[in-house]
């Protein structure tokens, strides 16, 4: 059984795009890459907030 590939990243993949606070649910594996990427709209929300909330699983 073999795989056909369709289509691959013109980049490499860094993640997803900041989509809003309400809407953030990442592992940290997912939050590691995008520190790791450097996106720059992640950064740009992030640097204007005052804390970084964590609530449990």
């Amino acid at each position: 059984m073999g795989f056909t590939v369709s289509e691959s990243l013109r980049e490499a993949y860094a993640g997803l795009a900041f989509p809003s606070f309400d809407e953030i649910d990442l592992s940290f594996e997912e939050l590691e890459a995008l520190v790791r990427n450097d996106r720059p709209d992640w950064r740009v929300a992030v640097e204007n907030v005052k804390g970084v909330y964590l609530t449990g699983r």
